[in-house]
């Protein structure tokens, strides 16, 4: 991830990641994409060895730090850092859509 594509990241509110199987053998890619403006944007990829919650949760703590590094701030999130239901001008995360992979699945993540 570039910082120039983290701190998109960071306004972006919908965002949604994937894992995919095919490109590179013996890898999963991990694919992390936002929507904003009606456009769709891949914001960073990764190669995982492993789909477990102890490798994505590592995955997104270090997407996490990248974006605090470029940005001086880590992911925000509507629901956690809005100070009501009603405020429009909170830039965030609204919608984080996951696919069915076990690993993004089993554990509660925290970033």
């Amino acid at each position: 991830m570039t910082k120039t594509q983290s701190q998109k990241l960071s306004t972006v509110p919908y965002v949604q990641s994937d894992i995919s199987f095919k490109r590179v053998a013996n890898f999963m890619e991990f694919e992390l994409l936002g929507r904003k403006d009606g456009r769709c944007l891949v914001y960073a990829r990764a190669l995982l060895n492993r789909e477990s919650a102890e490798a994505h949760l590592h995955l997104f703590w270090r997407i996490n730090q990248i974006v605090l590094q470029a940005t001086g701030e880590t992911l925000k999130f509507r629901h956690l850092h809005s100070l009501s239901l009603s405020d429009t001008n909170m830039t965030g995360i609204l919608l984080w859509t996951l696919d069915q992979g076990g690993g993004q699945a089993k554990d509660e993540i925290y970033i």
